[in-house]
């Protein structure tokens, strides 16, 4: 019992007579477990509400069509304010123009009523053909603004027609019509989970050799002999670097083959009906651009984790919420179908790249955003890399006790 309570003993003041494996082992866990699932409730609920605010507060465009005498009765200024919708009448009527006009989200959709609908009220089933975009989430709000409304014009006519005898039981027939880019449709799916999945891969590919490169060397006693020889620092550094950005590059994109190679087999997980996915050689360029920045991000700062760990467990620790920061970042950019308009979100480490990459996967990204993303990216590794290097440098940090 006395050996038994020694070496009980033994471990446990490994911890708790260190105050760094206190923090990492005890308090580490819990508090990004509070900061993981507030931070992403926060965003979620954001998110939700922003979008929930947007839709409502604003004002849905639609073209409209041969629209009857009835239906302009019924549709006065109040019922269409009421329902933050904007009708807009054309003479020169151009179907397929109109239509592409949805498809570029330029406008929200379309509704055609049929020839001499007045006259067949009653008779037949005149059609309301409506026309949106389901992969725009304002037009597929306009569409379900519009379905409401032509109930509320149904019980209207209704209402006028109950002394006519033999009324058909429906009055008219909507029949909506969906427009839109297939490539998008298919690859919508794909831009909401690969970026996540990818910057996780990346990550959690430099977690081990990242922490194993300086902190494994300290624990096993040889990183005093690799510094006593005639190499540059500059030069151990910026090997295990590029090293631990390579293991992290080939794990995202043999993940990302893997992803790809599977589509036929999992095509009704990923793609919607018929729908195909034909990227480009430049679209893949830039995926592998994106992949090699990140990765170069990842190892500088697990690497900086390391250089600060006495032991791989300690830098593992250290490296933990950094992976946690970038998973987080990562998965702000599933909740949004759509690529933010401004200049800051490209410029953001991490964050830009997973909009780099749901952009490519969409379709949607813009030659001047994916430059600005490579270029802060470039300037960001500048900068956390010459951070790496001043800390390699610093005996102090590099053998604290």
């Amino acid at each position: 019992m006395k050996h038994l309570w020694g070496v009980m003993k033994k471990d446990l003041d490994k911890v708790f007579k260190n105050p760094r494996m206190i923090f990492s082992t005890i308090i580490l866990p819990g508090l990004l477990l509070f900061l993981i699932y507030s931070f992403m409730g926060t965003s979620f609920a954001n998110f939700i509400d922003s979008t929930e605010e947007n839709l409502q507060t604003r004002t849905s465009t639609i073209i409209i069509h041969n629209a009857p005498t009835s239906f302009n009765e019924f549709a006065s200024n109040e019922v269409l304010n009421e329902l933050n919708i904007k009708f807009i009448i054309k003479d020169d009527f151009d179907l397929e123009k109109y239509k592409d006009e949805v498809l570029h989200e330029e406008i929200d959709g379309i509704i055609v009523f049929e020839n001499d609908f007045d006259n067949k009220l009653g008779k037949t089933e005149p059609e309301i053909n409506m026309i949106y975009n389901p992969t725009s989430s304002f037009s597929s709000n306009s569409f379900s603004k519009l379905q409401y409304l032509l109930n509320l014009y149904k019980d209207h006519t209704l209402n006028e027609l109950l002394a006519d005898q033999g009324l058909s039981a429906n009055l008219f027939k909507p029949t909506p019509t969906e427009v839109f880019s297939e490539k998008k449709s298919g690859g919508m799916i794909l831009a909401s989970l690969l970026p996540m999945l990818i910057i996780t891969f990346i990550f959690s590919g430099c977690l081990a050799s990242g922490t194993d490169a300086i902190a494994g060397e300290k624990e096993r006693g040889t990183l005093q002999t690799l510094l006593m020889a005639p190499v540059k620092r500059n030069n151990i550094i910026g090997g295990k670097i590029i090293s631990t950005t390579i293991l992290a590059v080939s794990s995202a994109i043999s993940s990302f083959i893997g992803i790809m190679a599977s589509m036929p087999f999992a095509k009704e997980l990923f793609l919607p009906g018929d729908v195909t996915l034909s990227y480009e050689a430049l679209d893949y360029i830039g995926l592998f651009l994106i992949f090699l920045v990140v990765a170069f991000i990842a190892s500088s700062t697990i690497l900086i984790a390391s250089t600060f760990g006495k032991n791989i467990k300690e830098a593992t620790s250290y490296a933990m919420p950094l992976f946690i920061v970038a998973m987080l970042v990562s998965v702000i950019s599933m909740f949004d179908s759509s690529l933010p308009q401004g200049i800051i979100p490209y410029l953001i480490p991490i964050y830009n790249a997973t909009l780099g990459l749901k952009g490519i996967l969409l379709f949607q990204l813009k030659i001047y955003q994916f430059l600005m993303i490579i270029g802060s990216s470039l300037v960001f590794i500048s900068l956390i890399t010459f951070l790496l290097v001043k800390l390699f440098k610093n005996e102090k940090v590099l053998f604290s006790k």
